[in-house]
């Protein structure tokens, strides 16, 4: 059952990348040799060193001519138009992205770290060698795992972050049932937050630098989440995230309950936000970009079979989580 249909893109993002690349190219000839130093763990790393190098090529590299075909009454001609760089933002998103569905990769397929570093580092040196027709958008790999504590939870508030504008557009602009169903995930991220920020974002923080990196990553959510409560339309149905945590909990209850037996669709200002999201609050989101889209699925909604592993992960606690799919 899909519960977030507003939130698509991420989903068929992430099954692109599941997608191995097929028949091999001089593309991926790194990965013969790169594999052979891995073998000792008896696992062959090959087939997952050519679709990363597939999805890296994706989310980095673009043409910088384009032919356009130009027909008038003496004859048909085509003109080749350099490219601007900056036309190309989405390289970056794609980047954040490919960072995300690593680390959900790796939490269901053992790789080593070092063969990912290894293989980000064979692809910028294939690129270099490369036709300088090409616009190159280096794509750093992050580890969250290394870099934050709680980073499953963090990506789900990065996920917020990066669809501001999705969200925003279904808040103002939705029917009842896709309205309700972006406000109870705004809920479930928030609570996520809280828990993070009660847990981490205090005195502790200085103990551990993941720990002070995560604190520094969830303001990008807490900015964009007290900017929607602030809308006139939302005052009483988003609690405030200052809250003691027992009142902020209450809180949700109690709106779930309330939406539950009233269902209709709020009326929300279509300017405001809009024009909020449109310059973009990403401030603190560091090298994640701007995309990220995603489906919430129940456990069952899939069957294990011809060998499928699902990727399973959860906005809260409950039975129900996200599932990613990977071939």
């Amino acid at each position: 059952m899909i519960h977030y249909p507003f939130l698509s893109r991420l989903w068929y993002l992430f099954e692109d990348f599941n997608n191995e690349s097929g028949e091999g190219t001089d593309l991926y000839e790194p990965c013969n040799d790169i594999a052979d130093r891995y073998t000792s763990d008896g696992q062959n790393y090959k087939p997952f060193c050519e679709n990363l190098f597939k999805n890296l090529e994706r989310a980095t590299i673009s043409s910088t001519e384009t032919e356009t075909i130009i027909h008038n009454k003496d004859r048909t001609h085509s003109v080749k138009v350099t490219l601007n760089p900056e036309d190309d933002i989405n390289k970056n998103a794609l980047c954040s992205n490919l960072n995300k569905w690593l680390y959900y990769y790796t939490e269901i397929n053992h790789v080593p770290n070092g063969l990912i570093q290894e293989i980000f580092e064979a692809f910028d040196g294939v690129v270099e060698l490369g036709p300088q027709t090409a616009i190159y958008n280096k794509c750093t790999y992050e580890s969250y795992k290394d870099i934050y504590a709680e980073p499953e939870d963090l990506i789900k508030l990065i996920i917020f972050v990066e669809n501001e504008d999705i969200i925003g557009n279904v808040l103002m602009n939705g029917n009842a049932e896709e309205y309700l169903s972006c406000i109870n995930y705004t809920y479930e991220c928030a609570s996520i937050y809280k828990k993070l920020h009660t847990a981490y974002c205090n005195e502790k923080k200085h103990e551990d630098i993941k720990y002070s990196n995560l604190c520094e990553e969830i303001e990008s959510f807490k900015e964009i989440y007290q900017y929607i409560s602030r809308l006139s339309a939302f005052r009483k149905k988003l609690p405030d995230l200052d809250s003691p945590l027992p009142e902020f909990r209450a809180a949700i209850v109690s709106e779930r309950k309330a939406r539950t037996s009233t269902p209709e669709l709020t009326v929300v200002p279509s300017n405001p936000l809009k024009s909020k999201i449109a310059t973009g609050v990403t401030t603190g989101v560091g090298a994640c970009a701007f995309l990220g889209i995603i489906y919430k699925f129940n456990t069952n909604y899939y069957m294990n079979k011809n060998n499928t592993s699902l990727f399973f992960f959860s906005l809260n606690d409950s039975a129900e989580r996200y599932a990613f799919l990977h071939t």
